[in-house]
């Protein structure tokens, strides 16, 4: 079972997968959650409320009805008047999603095209400045925002995944008269 799965994904050899789970499940909405062993590193825990601070928040979608929108947005914040700020949005894990993304219900962009698949990078800061990833960064101005995250490309057979996004603000450059 551990060899189809890692065909069917694609992970690269010397990838360590854990398992097998020993335990049962009973098929009655029971949560599932996965982490990598040893010391966690530090992103925020999924929440609808996001700080324009620049931390890495993740999002993780599954495919339902007929979409693959986000299960944790929208994402809510505030951009203070006279500042602007970017969104910043990538692909994490195993590499293969695309996504749209939206503020307050209108598309402000895309996440650039893959250029590598099945490849694993283990930080959203290694996946973001890695060109082979998807990812995008994307200008938001004053005001409120509610974001949400549409998968619109994904490696064939996925039903879930997930990325991270994180906004900070643009702080003006100090000049000189």
């Amino acid at each position: 079972m551990l060899a189809n799965f890692l065909t069917h994904y694609g992970v690269p050899p010397g990838v360590p997968v854990s398992g097998p789970y020993s335990g049962s499940l009973s098929n009655g909405g029971e949560r599932v959650s996965l982490s990598r062993p040893g010391k966690p590193e530090s992103y925020t825990t999924p929440s609808t409320n996001l700080t324009p601070d620049g931390e890495w928040v993740i999002f993780r979608w599954f495919f339902a009805s007929g979409s693959m929108k986000s299960l944790d947005g929208p994402y809510l914040f505030e951009v203070p008047p006279g500042a602007d700020a970017e969104l910043d949005v990538t692909d994490w894990g195993i590499a293969g999603e695309v996504f749209d993304v939206y503020d307050n219900g209108i598309k402000i962009g895309t996440t650039s095209a893959l250029t590598s698949s099945a490849e694993v990078i283990a930080s959203p800061d290694l996946a973001f400045t890695n060109p082979s990833w998807s990812s995008g960064t994307f200008p938001i101005s004053a005001g409120s925002h509610s974001i949400e995250i549409e998968v619109v490309q994904t490696p064939p057979g996925w039903q879930s995944g997930g990325g991270f996004l994180r906004v900070w603000l643009r702080l003006p450059v100090p000049y000189i008269v």
